[in-house]
């Protein structure tokens, strides 16, 4: 665990940029991941074993080399701390006019209201805090909705009966929520001291879970019939005593809510005969975990939805208000900002004895005017001799992380010059690890700096076109991961500027191309007169509705994906394609472009099919490619092994886990660069593949085959052809 500075957030449309007046710890979640953090490999799996089974899933089908080298990249990915602050707003993003400069806001939400001088929250987990409530108060918000978000799940009505188990902070709010609704609290804790605190702030009743005597207790309190819900606050991932003793305390047909960290291996026997109902609470309500009501532009409108993340966060601040809830007696310590690295040590430590409550961190102001864009970490790279390609990176996302900076830590000739990532905290830590010079959260940056000569774009697809144009302006070579554009003004719009600047590269991440494999074979097909028929199967695996791939930011797995084997298409038959004709596979659980299959019509005569599904088998290869024509046939199986037969004579190629091309696309682009050489691939190329995707999207939308020719003239009329 470390405390460092990094850049300053950058200000997003449908958010905010604040510096934060106060933040708060919550002493059980928060000890839970710093614990979590400390373990070895070995205690992570033994403590997830979901995940493990997710690892030796993909081992089974990438290999076990490739499965290890990403399993430990995402080990290695830092988590801020913390998820409920009160702050002062800096900037207002388009589309956040619920608040102005200036205010005081109230945030909420995992690595947005974290413990930080300043941070950027979306517009619908921060809420304007009213005046007659406090700092300190307004900074338990996050936390207050969490626990008013599971009481909204009990369905408490005046008169009832609910027993809380585990008082910690979350409980202790519970209790008075529960006790300004009508309901009779019963408290639970192991120990007294938070079950006395309880009673303080308005617990009717209150008894020691590992008690003996607890359950005659709440049987005499209830008339002999049991409380009729349970809310679980306790942390006890290892354990399913917390259920074990809901299903003894509460009333038949009752309710279980566990909000709380614990196994969910229920008594089903206990269940079964008082016809339990168990509810999980997702946090602080809906909206929580969706990226489109998070970072979009999309919040639930309230005859649907009435009570959302945005609506829990303004209910708790006006019970704080009007006095329904009090902070003061959750509060157990007030540090500093500059003390919370030891503070957090004694809370790992244990030595505060499991009496911590509520921690209040006061921040000293000013941030705003100290931070910078930029945040300088290895200067000693500076004028390193002999020639380099310097790189800068725009995007720090997951696959960045795993895929693209090892890569490229392994290749020579580059000078890591920057990364720019919106959050900053991976862009620091990346920039860090892979020796880069700054971290920055404005991209513009990179393409100011003149010893950047190179700029490597990974961010959501719905950047990638712009970014590309504009770095492509600066003066930049570039290398854009897939795709290139999302519709036809964008890729215009590329081509347009990349045909102005020719002595600048411009590659598509579109790396299957340059897979060793697929070089064996394009060895062995070069020059063969007649032209060839090519399938590829894709078993891409299913991609939750939900996914930011589906939504306006990815483009949907067309784009996503699709493109790659268009691509390969090309680069396997030397052809570029003229005509597609795409189906989908009428399933109501899959979206359109999960499962489709397109036939594709080659300039050369050669034909061509991909069948790309999401309905198959985790454990069976993703990746198939056979290609046949002229008295040969030859195949790839997930770009590890390679065949090539002919003449009844077979030769074959064989990898210890799959290579998909990243470093052989990487190198390829660096060479190019320094050697001034031509474009691995050319413009046209990369032209017909978008061209194509795009023809594929609008064959499914009509049924029809589509040429690549209607999709320029649909795109722009006067548009010079592919």
């Amino acid at each position: 665990m470390e405390q460092v500075e990094l850049p300053r957030p950058a200000l997003r449309p449908n958010g905010v940029v604040a510096e934060t007046r106060c933040s708060v710890i919550s002493p059980g979640t928060e000890r839970w991941l710093t614990d979590m953090a400390r373990k070895s490999l070995l205690g992570k799996a033994l403590a997830r074993p979901d995940l493990v089974r997710q690892v030796l899933d993909k081992a089974r089908v990438e290999g076990v080399v490739s499965a290890f080298n990403v399993s430990k990249q995402r080990l290695d990915t830092p988590t801020p701390l913390g998820y409920s602050v009160v702050g002062t707003v800096l900037e207002v993003g388009s589309g956040s006019s619920h608040v102005s400069v200036g205010q005081r806001i109230a945030g909420t939400g995992p690595g947005y209201a974290n413990h930080a001088e300043i941070n950027y929250i979306p517009r619908t987990m921060c809420v304007p805090v009213p005046d007659e409530v406090e700092d300190e108060h307004a900074a338990f918000a996050g936390l207050g909705s969490i626990a008013l978000h599971a009481v909204r799940t009990c369905e408490v009505t005046i008169g009832e009966r609910v027993a809380v188990v585990g008082v910690g902070i979350l409980g202790l709010m519970a209790v008075q929520m529960l006790r300004a609704s009508g309901a009779t609290v019963i408290a639970l804790d192991i120990d007294p001291g938070k079950t006395a605190k309880a009673l303080e702030i308005g617990a009717r009743f209150g008894f020691e879970c590992d008690d003996p005597a607890t359950l005659s207790c709440i049987r005499d309190v209830t008339d002999g019939r049991g409380v009729d819900a349970v809310l679980i606050f306790a942390s006890a991932p290892n354990s399913g005593a917390p259920l074990a003793q809901a299903a003894e305390i509460v009333a038949e047909r009752g309710r279980v809510v566990a909000p709380g960290f614990v196994r969910l291996d229920a008594p089903r026997k206990a269940f079964y005969e008082k016809e339990v109902a168990l509810y999980v609470p997702r946090a602080a309500g809906p909206g929580m975990y969706d990226e489109s009501f998070e970072v979009g532009d999309r919040p639930y409108p309230v005859s649907h939805v009435r009570w959302s993340v945005t609506r829990n966060l303004e209910a708790f601040l006006g019970m704080l208000a009007d006095g329904s809830v009090r902070i003061d007696p959750l509060v157990s310590d007030r540090i500093s900002f500059d003390d919370i690295l030891p503070f957090y040590e004694k809370l790992a430590s244990g030595k505060d004895g499991g009496s911590t409550l509520g921690v209040v961190v006061r921040y000293p102001g000013g941030a705003a005017q100290r931070s910078r864009p930029t945040r300088r970490l290895a200067a000693r790279i500076e004028g390193v001799e002999g020639r380099r390609v310097g790189v800068g990176v725009i995007g720090s996302g997951l696959f960045t992380r795993t895929t693209m900076l090892p890569v490229m830590n392994k290749l020579g000739g580059v000078l890591p010059r920057a990364i720019a990532c919106r959050g900053g905290l991976h862009s620091y830590f990346s920039a860090r690890k892979y020796d880069f010079a700054y971290a920055t959260t404005d991209y513009r940056v990179l393409l100011d700096d003149p010893e950047i000569d190179a700029v490597l774009i990974t961010t959501k697809h719905d950047q990638h076109a712009k970014l590309a144009v504009e770095a492509l302006a600066a003066g930049k070579h570039v290398l854009v991961e897939k795709p290139l554009a999302l519709s036809g003004d964008e890729l215009l719009e590329v081509l347009s500027v990349a045909r102005e600047r020719p002595d600048q590269l411009l590659m598509v991440g579109f790396n299957r191309r340059f897979a060793p494999t697929v070089a064996f074979l394009q060895e062995r097909l070069r020059g063969l007169p007649e032209p060839l028929a090519i399938q590829i199967r894709v078993n891409a695996g299913y991609v939750p509705r939900d996914s930011w791939v589906h939504g306006p930011s990815g483009g949907g797995r067309i784009h996503s994906e699709v493109c790659h084997y268009l691509d390969l298409i090309q680069a396997l038959s030397g052809s570029l394609p003229m005509r597609v004709h795409a189906e989908s596979l009428r399933v109501s659980s899959y979206l359109e472009s999960d499962n489709v299959a397109i036939n594709v019509a080659l300039e050369d005569g050669g034909i061509a099919s991909i069948l790309y599904t999401g309905a198959g088998d985790k454990g069976y290869s993703r990746e198939r490619v056979e290609v046949h024509g002229n008295g040969c046939s030859a195949e790839i199986e997930s770009f590890r092994v390679a065949r090539f037969v002919a003449s009844g004579r077979s030769k074959s190629k064989r990898l210890l886990s799959p290579d998909y091309g990243h470093a052989g696309e990487l190198r390829a682009f660096l060479e190019a660069i320094a050697g001034g050489g031509p474009a691995p691939v050319t413009l046209e190329e990369y032209a017909a593949t978008t061209w194509a995707t795009l023809a594929v999207e609008q064959s499914l939308a009509t049924g029809q085959p589509v040429t690549l020719d209607e999709m320029v003239a649909t795109a722009a009329p006067s548009a010079e052809s592919h």
